[in-house]
């Protein structure tokens, strides 16, 4: 249904955490919409997307679902800071495509927001350098907000 399947592993999409407590069944956590955007962001630029890679001995492991234990939302908890990300909803993801600049990855998506329409947000690329994030919360906006 999504073309996810076809492209991604559920712990690509998942924190570590997440996933040695839940393992396949932590996709019900995800949006459905983002699942629709990250098989169709792999299948309009024909290469591969990384979201996380820390089953592959690789060093990223919250760009998708982000749980309340994983470090980033636990060290803003434990000091006080609110934290409100569509991370932790399941619709958010950070990712790079191989061989690609995330600045170009951002305009692309952007220049053909009608093939990505369940993507409603993304970060400004002078915040995340070295990777694009989109995500799926929706404030009612007719296109891609930029934000950040």
């Amino acid at each position: 249904m999504y073309d996810f399947d076809r492209y991604f592993r559920t712990q690509e999409l998942v924190s570590r955490k997440v996933f040695q407590k839940f393992g396949e069944r932590s996709i019900r956590f995800l949006d459905p919409n983002i699942l629709v955007a990250a098989g169709k962001i792999r299948k309009h630029f024909g290469r591969p997307v990384i979201i996380n890679n820390w089953h592959y001995n690789g060093y990223n492991q919250q760009r998708g679902l982000r749980a309340n234990t994983d470090s980033l939302v636990y060290e803003k908890t434990i000091n006080g800071i609110l934290y409100l990300s569509p991370h932790l909803l399941g619709k958010g993801i950070d990712f790079e495509i191989i061989g690609l600049d995330h600045k170009e990855v951002a305009e692309e998506i952007l220049k053909n927001s009608d093939k990505f329409e369940e993507i409603k947000r993304m970060e400004n690329t002078a915040l995340t350098p070295g990777y694009t994030h989109v995500d799926t919360l929706d404030f009612g906006y007719s296109k891609i907000q930029i934000f950040g």
